[in-house]
């Protein structure tokens, strides 16, 4: 199944598209772990997923995976590949993904664990983790953290990025609600919570969007591990146009 998969990750031959050649092979491998597919940047995750691979592939070989719950075109995949040596974007179907949902709350986690487990990944990470010796790991967002738990990963050296607390977003919705919605969202905040004040303790870094965001997790989660980390202002693109008087 796997390899199956990956044949269907790389650039089409057919339509005249070659991945880029390998980056230097001295440069230390970087396991990135993405809930979305980080292309085109065009939304606020995104964008921040996107200009991370951009920015630590000046300095690293990047092996990304990535979840899609919309399909993938050719072209994606080919600016992926501008930034990272191996790349796998993997399906999330929408009636397995609610009921392993479900199955998770109904096992005392939470309902976004559920939503992004995927016995495909797992999978894909076990062959990768056995031919490659990763230097780090990096998940973006707390619902890809505990893949870097595995087994075979739990000894390299990780960093989550939550971007923001979304335990809060969810104890916010449950103070917004009444009825059945109010105590599901209230359950998932505080499930979720738990698992973010675990975080320091095996992660090597928690990072956050600002530091209001960072205050707020180190409320309930104090720790020198936690670091804010702004999106920031690209200023070569970004930049005032010169008006002739």
């Amino acid at each position: 199944m796997v390899r199956r998969m990956e044949r269907v990750i790389p650039p089409s031959r057919a339509a005249g598209v070659e991945a880029p050649a390998l980056p230097d092979l001295a440069r230390p491998v970087l396991l990135v772990l993405a809930h979305r597919v980080p292309y085109p940047p065009d939304k606020g995750d995104r964008i921040r997923t996107f200009h991370l691979l951009k920015y630590l592939a000046q300095h690293a070989r990047i092996h990304l995976a990535c979840f899609a719950d919309e399909p993938v075109g050719a072209d994606v995949v080919t600016a992926l590949h501008s930034y990272c040596e191996r790349v796998a974007i993997l399906p999330l179907g929408s009636s397995s993904r609610w009921l392993r949902a479900l199955i998770s709350l109904a096992r005392g986690r939470t309902v976004t664990e559920g939503a992004f487990s995927s016995p495909a990944l797992r999978q894909l990470l076990h062959v990768w983790a056995a031919e490659t010796c990763y230097h780090a790991t990096l998940a973006s967002a707390s619902s890809m953290a505990p893949y870097l738990q595995l087994p075979e990963l739990r000894a390299t050296p990780a960093v989550v990025d939550l971007v923001d607390v979304d335990s809060q977003k969810w104890l916010d919705y449950a103070a917004a609600s009444r009825g059945p919605s109010a105590w599901l969202y209230a359950l998932e905040g505080r499930r979720l919570r738990r698992l973010e004040q675990r975080l320091p303790a095996w992660a090597r870094g928690v990072t956050l969007v600002s530091e209001a965001e960072a205050d707020l997790y180190r409320e309930y989660c104090p720790s020198p591990r936690v670091h804010a980390i702004g999106n920031g202002v690209d200023l070569d693109y970004f930049h005032p146009r010169t008006v002739a008087s």
